[in-house]
């Protein structure tokens, strides 16, 4: 029982973390690439995540939009 209870809590936290991580992450993203880099098409860059970032933004712009990224993903796991 005590395992099944700390196996289900596990997986609850995961579940939660994501659904409140994505839109912290998102937030975020948009705030600091419309700071750092006002020329990107914010949308543009959501969209083809973060594999299809190189083929979005110009060779100029690409150091903005990763310092972007790597701000929103550190926001994500500290605690505000």
């Amino acid at each position: 029982m005590g395992t099944t209870i700390i196996i289900w809590c596990q997986a609850f936290s995961a579940a939660v973390f994501v659904a409140v991580g994505q839109p912290v992450f998102d937030s975020v993203l948009r705030s600091y690439i419309r700071d750092h880099a006002p020329r990107v098409d914010v949308e543009a860059v959501i969209t083809a995540g973060a594999t299809g970032l190189r083929d979005t933004v110009t060779r100029e712009q690409l150091p903005d939009v990763l310092k972007a990224y790597n701000e929103a993903c550190t926001r994500v796991f500290v605690s505000p």
